[in-house]
């Protein structure tokens, strides 16, 4: 042990102190572990729901132990929508991210025990709900160069990126087409 490392009080473990910050965690009794991050995602969905104008009655959530090997290996989440409002449905996967990213603010590691996010619905009363489309509406074609919205979106950030990157390529560039009307 050198001389500086007495004066100001290092141990004489050459263990960073992230690494037994690491071991301390790690130590942790499982149960105990268990219930802060079940206590962080019920947290976590209530503040992502308030965040983003949603009521917290209309999204509850149930926490599974996930296993593996027979052994622990993370935590499961299933939210609960519990009220009819089509705008979850279209806006459900921004949502779902909106609230990994705030879940990864809390725990970093995160990742790491979070095994999956499923959905189910939970209606007291599902009388409200649309009833199921023709089929065709699932197949039906197009007009000739439609695209759904959302590759729509996708090729437009495409285009700026490679534009903002400097990619002047032409193949990108092509004379504008009139919407069909």
């Amino acid at each position: 042990m050198s001389l500086i490392n007495r004066w100001f009080g290092a141990s004489s473990s050459s263990t960073p102190a992230h690494s037994q910050l690491h071991a301390q965690n790690s130590q942790m009794p499982v149960q105990s572990q268990a219930a802060t991050r079940r206590e962080l995602l019920r947290v976590v969905l209530r503040d992502t729901l308030i965040k983003h104008g949603i009521p917290t009655a209309w999204v509850t959530a149930e926490i599974f132990a996930a296993t593996g090997g027979g052994r622990e290996i993370g935590v499961h989440l299933r939210l609960l929508l519990r009220h009819w409002e089509p705008q979850l449905l279209t806006h459900g996967v921004a949502f779902q991210k909106s609230f990994c990213r705030r879940v990864e603010l809390f725990d970093p590691m995160a990742s790491t025990w979070l095994t999956g996010i499923s959905w189910q619905f939970a209606l007291a009363d599902d009388a409200v709900c649309p009833e199921m489309p023709d089929p065709t509406v699932w197949t039906a074609t197009r007009p000739a160069g439609a695209k759904p919205a959302g590759a729509r979106r996708a090729q437009a950030a495409a285009a700026a990126a490679a534009v903002s990157a400097g990619d002047t390529n032409d193949s990108m560039f092509r004379p504008t087409q009139p919407a069909g009307l």
